[in-house]
């Protein structure tokens, strides 16, 4: 496992995030997402070690608010915090992933499904409109886009189905989903992006049969590709 280098982010000043204004809790939130962000396009890689001295030294910041934002990534996965070995980036395991993939087969297929039967003007425009901005981003190399774009088509499917218990569950969710989505973003994007557009095809269409074999499809996909090694 190796330590987290100093080059991999821009160190700031130290009173950077006060110039620009940020209270104690919005630097916080912002410091978390910039390092699950690192973790989500694989700039931090799986195993790697965090030293809270060296992100502190990095962000600007005190220990005390890089430890917070290292405890909020562990409850989120993101990390592992070991007792008297240190804190790395989550590995996960063939059983975890399989588990993650079979849940979202059994979700994600029947939120597609009710999405097609319960869906508004309103929701198809906006899936497509999603959709077709994360096809256009995938095409033109943006792949720095495509997390976020993943995330908000999935969680509009989910306002789409109008269940309040599956939005919940996906939405406890989504980061890891996420996460796994990163692994294979730059082999998968254009087609992932197309398979979407499927799913909205036939929510258009209002046929929960094809919502959800489209979604059973492109999961099942994702999975396939997942499971490929590394190129």
């Amino acid at each position: 496992m190796t330590k987290v280098k100093s080059d991999t982010m821009v160190q700031m000043p130290d009173d950077y995030w006060l110039s620009v204004g940020l209270d104690h809790r919005s630097l916080g939130q912002t410091i978390t997402e910039r390092l699950r962000d690192q973790i989500l396009i694989s700039q931090l890689k799986p195993g790697e070690r965090l030293i809270a001295d060296d992100l502190a030294l990095t962000f600007g910041v005190s220990r005390s608010m890089i430890r917070e934002a290292l405890l909020l990534l562990a409850t989120e996965g993101f990390i592992n915090i070991i007792p008297r070995k240190g804190t790395f980036v989550t590995q996960m395991s063939a059983k975890q992933a399989n588990d993650l993939f079979e849940v979202r087969l059994l979700l994600e297929g029947q939120v597609a499904s009710l999405a097609a039967e319960r869906r508004t003007d309103e929701n198809l425009r906006d899936l497509r409109e999603t959709a077709d901005r994360g096809l256009a981003a995938a095409l033109a190399g943006n792949v720095d886009q495509l997390p976020a774009l993943n995330t908000r088509f999935h969680n509009l499917l989910a306002d789409t189905a109008d269940n309040d218990y599956l939005t919940e569950t996906l939405s406890r969710l989504s980061n890891i989903i996420q996460w796994v989505y990163s692994r294979r973003i730059i082999e998968r994007s254009t087609d992932s992006w197309k398979e979407h557009l499927r799913i909205v095809d036939a929510i258009e269409q209002m046929d929960p049969n094809a919502a959800k074999a489209a979604a059973h499809d492109h999961i099942t996909r994702a999975w396939a590709a997942y499971q490929q090694p590394a190129g």
